[in-house]
């Protein structure tokens, strides 16, 4: 299986405004066009992060029940 560690942030200045959804969608899209072999994406997010936590559920992200790095982790299936 072939991963790559990616991280995202948005500076709390300019959180809320819709960069990070926007940068989400365009980061799933490009997977799926230029790796449609991908079938998923994982992702772990801080615990106390509920904005990233909406953001992710918003976007289909399902929580998984596991654990990673002390973190929830979540998934997408395409």
């Amino acid at each position: 299986m072939n991963h790559a560690d990616i991280s995202l942030f948005i500076d709390y200045r300019h959180q809320g405004q819709g960069y990070g959804k926007g940068a989400l969608r365009s980061f799933i899209d490009h997977l799926k066009i230029n790796y449609p072999t991908c079938q998923n994406l994982r992702l772990t997010v801080h615990p106390e992060n509920q904005r990233a936590q909406h953001l992710y559920s918003n976007a289909g992200f399902r929580l998984t029940g596991e654990m990673a790095f002390g973190e929830p982790a979540y998934k997408l299936d395409f």
